[in-house]
């Protein structure tokens, strides 16, 4: 299947456009590549053996994007510091809680939900997540812990709108998808710096 992929060279798309070419289908790539790299194209084919087409344009500009569908007749940062925002919420550490959930799951979980769209009428609304929460200060603890690195923090004020603490409930992916998370916060934490020093090179 021909599926397009928006912003397929960044860090969750690159992932996903793997997880489809193993999969057996055939994703094109739209990304405009204001946070991403060209070369992730390439690292894509060096790790399926089978390069995906790019698009470097704006999937916001539908002249552009018409032009894409017309041509493959498809049916169908850096900063000196990381700010947390708040600290004193109803949490066991202050900081945020939040269902972190590793790009790879996330991407098979798309590649799921495609499966099961191919297979089924109607619509479905369906969580990704882990179901369990990780604070902000816990995810930071991890990543520093896993890679040897110091990542300079600072506690902010809160953002307006922020909520304390949610996570997925993720039971129905399980049940109508076969779907669950299979990745620790750590491996998340490794991949991601391992993704980002390559990106920077």
């Amino acid at each position: 299947m021909n599926i397009l992929v928006t912003g397929g060279a960044g860090y969750i798309g690159s992932h996903t456009v793997v997880e489809l070419i193993q999969a057996g289908h055939h994703p094109i790539i739209v990304d405009d590549l204001s946070n991403a790299h060209r070369d992730v194209r390439d690292r894509i084919g060096q790790i399926c053996d089978w390069l995906p087409a790019l698009y470097e344009i704006d999937c916001a500009d539908k002249k552009e994007l018409q032009k894409v569908f017309h041509d493959r007749r498809v049916a169908a940062g850096k900063l000196e510091k990381l700010t947390i925002f708040g600290g004193d919420y109803d949490t066991p550490d202050g900081t945020c809680q939040r269902d972190y959930l590793h790009v790879v799951d996330l991407a098979v979980g798309h590649l799921k939900a495609l499966e099961y769209a191919a297979n089924h009428d109607g619509v479905e609304a369906i969580n990704l997540g882990t179901g369990n929460g990780v604070s902000v200060l816990e995810l930071v603890n991890a990543f520093q812990k896993v890679n040897g690195n110091k990542l300079p923090c600072t506690i902010g004020p809160r953002r307006e709108g922020d909520l304390p603490a949610f996570w997925a409930d993720a039971a129905k992916a399980r049940e109508l998808l076969g779907w669950e998370a299979t990745h620790s916060v750590e491996d998340m934490c490794r991949s991601s710096w391992i993704f980002a020093q390559n990106a920077a090179q």
